[in-house]
Parts: structure tokens; C-alpha cells; sequence
């Protein structure tokens, strides 16, 4: 049998920080974060409608606008919004230069072209460049992996991480009543 304070002996010899490796992410569930995960960019990485409508300047008060493009989710605009231009915008598309708001397409009317402003709103429908996240923000803290960590981990593209390596694990038993095998 082992003496007690030679049990505590040896567990005061165990590290107290733990060792560390590189896993991938898709071997992270469950897992312990070693380290805290940083955002590498800006989310959304650039300003994007919230909304299909027209993109145009907040600043601009115009009852109808020339539309000079339609930009669809993925597309990279080519045209500036000036005084008096819009452009026909989808929900999750890049927002041209110039703009800083889009009217919704329930509140217009298109002909020829252009659009018509049927109701004015004060609502911008504008998804900022870094809203959610901004570059250097702290993303994840040291703790364990959920299906929902692994899954902002992928957002961020991390292939990698660090984690804790599992520490081994012991059983200490005591009592008078305990007998050695055989």
C-alpha cells in the first residue's frame, strides 16, 4: 500500500500546466482549447444589403433614381452611386462606393430603367463591413470544443488548433476495508 503522504508527493509532481498540440479542427470536439482564437479579418469583410432593393446615398433625397447596375450576391460592383443613381441590389450583396443604404424593393416602383420612391424609410438595410467581427477580435477563449466552436472555427478558416493533450488519468483508493489482489 501507499503511504498518504507519499500519495500527495506524487500529485504535487504532476504539471500544472498542461501539454499542448496541433490537431485538426475536425478531430477538435470535445476537445480543450489551449489558446485564445483571434479573427484574422473583418466579418462580414465587406459593407452588404440586408435586403433586395435599391442601393443609394442616405444622403441623397431624390424621388427617383437611374439605375446604373444590378449587383447579385457574389458580384463585385463597377459602378459609383452619384446623385440622382441607384443600383438594384440583392440580399447578401457587396455595396457599390457611393452607398450607404438600401430601400427596400416594396417601397419602389421600377419603369424605364429607374426607380421611383414610393415611401421614404429610415432604416439603412446595410450589413456593415465588420459588424459582426472586427479583425484582432477575440473569437473563442481556452475552454472546451462544442459542435458550435468547431463550427466558428471553419468560419474563420482555421485548419489547425491547439489544444490541451488529455492529462493521464489516475485512480487513488483508500479505505482500511481494501485488500491487495491475490
Amino acid at each position: 500500500m501507499l503511504h498518504p503522504d507519499d500519495a500527495v508527493a506524487i500529485i504535487e509532481k504532476i504539471e500544472k500546466q498542461p501539454e499542448t498540440e496541433l490537431i485538426d479542427i475536425k478531430d477538435s470536439l470535445g476537445r480543450v482549447l489551449a489558446e485564445k482564437i483571434f479573427s484574422s479579418l473583418d466579418s462580414p469583410p465587406f459593407s452588404k444589403a440586408a435586403m433586395d432593393g435599391y442601393a443609394v446615398s442616405a444622403q441623397d433625397e431624390s424621388k427617383s433614381y437611374n439605375i446604373v447596375e444590378t449587383i447579385a450576391a457574389g458580384d463585385v460592383p463597377t459602378k459609383k452611386i452619384t446623385r440622382g443613381t441607384c443600383a438594384k441590389i440583392m440580399t447578401g450583396a457587396m455595396m457599390p462606393e457611393g452607398s450607404d443604404k438600401v430601400i427596400r424593393v416594396e417601397y419602389t416602383e421600377e419603369k424605364d430603367g429607374t426607380m421611383v420612391l414610393l415611401r421614404n424609410e429610415s432604416l439603412k438595410n446595410v450589413i456593415v463591413k465588420g459588424e459582426k467581427l472586427k479583425k484582432g477580435d477575440i473569437v473563442l477563449a481556452p475552454g472546451v470544443i462544442r459542435p458550435q466552436e468547431v463550427g466558428v472555427l471553419a468560419s474563420l478558416g482555421l485548419k489547425q488548433i491547439r489544444v490541451a493533450v488529455p492529462p493521464p488519468v489516475g485512480v487513488i483508493t483508500t479505505g482500511s476495508e481494501l485488500r491487495e489482489p491475490g
